[in-house]
């Protein structure tokens, strides 16, 4: 038998860099990249990690609009947004292009420049900056807001003298933080991320904590591909363009004059997700990357989880307030809402009401008389940009549009696979459910099922349903009608109230009863896409 000659040192070197491309090239590469980073110690959080990886990865498009990548992940002290924000840049940054810190001064961004003992790098392109809790007068002050805008030049008064700062480049800008609230003027300038911090998700983080103090194995996770993350920190920057972009012109709500810079984030998500799947993108003539229907299908679902086409930036406390407004179903008085507002003096409640909010369009206000007082109480009521519905068609419905108008002839061809993050949203959701936690995804995937509304020619905000259906049974002369008069998103929050409303009255809530009251196919639908639940001898929505 004759032995194999060993691999030299530059065959071994040769395979394993095919064996990351392959990685790299994987179809479910945001699925399998997700859950790397869950191996640090995550668990569930798979929006909040998606959203957080094509922000980071717009440190990479050379072409990307300068506010797109700034993003804080507000959420209660102590429900672990340092802990998943931390272990993403972790997992997919070099170590050389990570800037955490746990404070900062607002002087320091003045003259702030990165230093790369390398290199000696000076430029902020490529970069992310990491900040943890920082103050509200870092927040607040001028070179902040400049340096996440993008702009690169700052005129100071130094030792008596005027002089002119320029930095080069701008990075990616993270931001952790509870109360950080973001005037009307950030709005177009910044996105927000929640974390889970429900019940299920304290008792599996307890449960760890006190496995590992008596010295057990926490998880059996297997072990870390070194192969991807390798990959994902290899990654280069390129310039990308998208071929289809015009046929989004008449999909977007124009209503919303924040739409003139808003489409830039969604553009931008798609470069976004070419990026982290450039191995497996083409190039054009020029050398710039190629997007494609995929990445768009990951722009849409970050578009519609971050409310970009409502360009409106809460805190977790002014989320809250709002929650407030929404489930009174009625008008409020400001004292109502400062007794229910747990943690917020009435001050901060008027300030938000009377001011910040208005200035949003959040809320609007109306005068009553109090008879027995024999006064006047303005009292609140959520109003909104009319617009947190809207949702994006899916690529199938594209891949309509863009035989029509010429793009992309080749999806003519008889059988057309049009790739979707839709596996890998089903797979994430179901291993959620795995270890007891409630799908996070559901709600996208059944919007995702209902064909487009026809548009009327002024293009008022309508909401936009899309399909998941064969690209090869669409009809290329024309969509599809729309298949009911009332929208999918006003059907589920109408199951979700008539199920609360019984459920408080003590009633079962059976399939018999949820038929009665709505069409069976729906219900049918929910149940499959787990926005029904059964709980015991009951559903919950």
């Amino acid at each position: 038998m004759t032995k194999r000659p060993n691999k030299t040192k530059h065959q071994l070197a040769m395979d394993e860099e095919a064996n990351m491309q392959a990685e790299m090239k994987d179809p479910m590469l945001l699925y399998n990249l997700i859950k790397e980073i869950q191996k640090e110690g995550i668990e569930g959080e798979e929006n909040t990690i998606l959203c957080l990886i094509i922000k980071i990865m717009l440190r990479l498009v050379t072409n990307h609009h300068p506010t797109s990548s700034n993003v804080v992940v507000s959420d209660k002290t102590g429900g672990g947004k340092d802990f998943v924000a931390g272990n993403v840049c972790k997992v997919i940054l070099p170590p050389e292009v990570l800037f955490h810190r746990t404070a900062l001064s607002e002087k320091v961004l003045n003259y702030w420049k990165p230093s790369n003992k390398k290199d000696g790098d000076k430029d902020w392109s490529g970069k992310v900056i990491y900040l943890e809790d920082p103050s509200d007068k870092l927040l607040e002050c001028d070179a902040f807001k400049i340096r996440t805008s993008g702009r690169n030049k700052i005129t100071v008064l130094k030792d008596q003298n005027v002089i002119t700062i320029f930095v080069k480049g701008k990075p990616v800008f993270i931001v952790t933080s509870y109360k950080a609230e973001i005037n009307e003027e950030g709005d177009r300038r910044w996105d927000a991320l929640r974390i889970d911090t429900s019940q299920k998700i304290t008792e599996r983080a307890v449960s760890r904590a006190l496995k590992l103090a008596a010295g057990k194995d926490v998880e059996k996770h297997e072990m870390s591909n070194e192969l991807l993350r390798h990959g994902i920190k290899e990654l280069r920057p390129f310039e990308v363009v998208i071929p289809f972009a015009e046929i989004l012109d008449t999909e977007l709500p124009t209503k919303n004059v924040a739409m003139r810079t808003q489409v830039f984030k969604l553009i931008d998500y798609m470069k976004g997700s070419a990026i982290l799947h450039q191995w497996d993108r083409e190039r054009d003539e020029q050398g710039r990357l190629v997007a494609t229907l995929f990445d768009y299908d990951v722009a849409r679902y970050m578009f519609s989880h971050l409310k970009d086409a409502d360009a409106v930036v809460l805190s977790k406390p002014e989320e809250q307030l709002i929650d407030i407004l929404k489930e009174s179903g009625t008008p409020i008085s400001l004292k109502d809402a400062s007794q229910r507002m747990n943690g917020r003096g009435r001050t901060w409640v008027y300030e938000h009401l009377s001011e910040k909010f208005q200035e949003k369009g959040l809320v609007q206000e109306l005068t009553e008389n109090d008879v027995e007082a024999n006064k006047d109480i303005t009292k609140y009521y959520y109003v909104g940009n009319g617009d947190s519905e809207f949702m994006l068609p899916a690529p199938e419905w594209m891949v309509v549009r863009c035989v029509r108008s010429g793009v992309n002839d080749h999806q003519r061809k008889e059988k057309v696979v049009v790739r979707t993050i839709r596996e890998i949203c089903i797979n994430l959701d179901k291993d959620r459910q795995k270890i007891g936690l409630r799908p996070v995804f559901n709600a996208f995937l059944i919007f995702s099922e209902q064909p487009p509304q026809k548009r009327p020619s002024n293009r008022s905000n309508v909401v936009v349903q899309s399909e998941f259906s064969r690209p090869n049974d669409l009809p290329v002369d024309g969509c599809p009608e729309q298949l009911n008069d009332q929208n999918l998103h006003e059907k589920v929050n109408n199951l979700r109230d008539f199920i609360k409303e019984n459920k408080e009255s003590g009633r079962k809530i059976d399939t018999e009863m949820l038929v009665h009251k709505f069409n069976k196919e729906f219900i049918d639908k929910c149940k499959e896409q787990n926005i029904l639940v059964k709980n015991g001898d009951s559903y919950i929505c």
